[in-house]
């Protein structure tokens, strides 16, 4: 099990203000270290005031790229897309000039996409800094629970980077980044709010079930560390 440091806040208005400021600093540090840093960032509407935060927070937004851990296979334009909440929410601002690269294609099905953004993603190396939601059913990313596409996408030692997801209950297909993925990554932070996400999260801590709560996958199978972020 990866070392977990759990960062706990009483109000989500400072959860988001600690959480821009900590990012931040990992993205300024990557770039002095790297030249540039690359941030992973998960869509809902836990994020959306962090990610306001985050725009506003002053460094070489130039050398950022942004994208995004998993994504609905829909037009940018359609208002469920991750995409869209990105570039509406974050990309604005300071962050304004961030790179940003889409997961979304003009193939037909995520599955046609997948060796194509495997190609994108393959000069990317080691992600900087991930930030991860989590639902109620214990998914993270688009890694639902007892999906067909499951199996793959918890494979540790998969070259796959990404996987084609049609989730049984949530709507649309997906796009999402492996366990393998996003394991691959210097900093990774879980952000979630509310008492009934935090009682999941920390079920998921007690005990390793990935097929019925794919996050304890990434918390049990992590290398480098993971630190909570969460507010009722």
């Amino acid at each position: 099990m990866s070392k977990l440091s759990k960062q706990e806040f009483q109000t989500r208005e400072q959860l988001d203000q600690a959480l821009a400021q900590h990012v931040s600093e990992l993205l300024i540090e990557a770039i002095a270290i790297r030249g540039n840093a690359t941030l992973v960032v998960s869509g809902g509407t836990t994020p959306l005031g962090f990610f306001g935060l985050l725009s506003k927070q002053h460094l070489d937004w130039k050398r950022v790229l942004v994208t995004l851990a998993d994504d609905r296979w829909l037009s940018e334009h359609h208002q469920d897309s991750n995409a869209r909440l990105v570039k509406e929410h974050l990309l604005v601002n300071q962050a304004a000039h961030a790179s940003f690269l889409s997961l979304k294609t003009e193939d037909l099905d995520p599955d046609d996409a997948i060796e194509g953004l495997q190609n994108s993603f393959a000069e990317i190396g080691e992600i900087d800094v991930l930030i991860l939601g989590m639902g109620a059913d214990g998914h993270t990313a688009s890694l639902f629970p007892n999906t067909p596409s499951l199996q793959e996408g918890l494979n540790i030692k998969s070259r796959q980077s990404f996987i084609g997801v049609m989730p049984l209950v949530a709507p649309h297909q997906r796009i999402s980044m492996t366990l393998a993925r996003l394991l691959n990554s210097r900093k990774v932070i879980v952000h979630i709010t509310g008492v009934e996400k935090r009682a999941v999260f920390e079920t998921a801590c007690d005990g390793f079930s990935p097929r019925k709560m794919p996050i304890s996958a990434l918390i049990y199978e992590a290398i480098n560390p993971i630190a909570l972020y969460w507010a009722e």
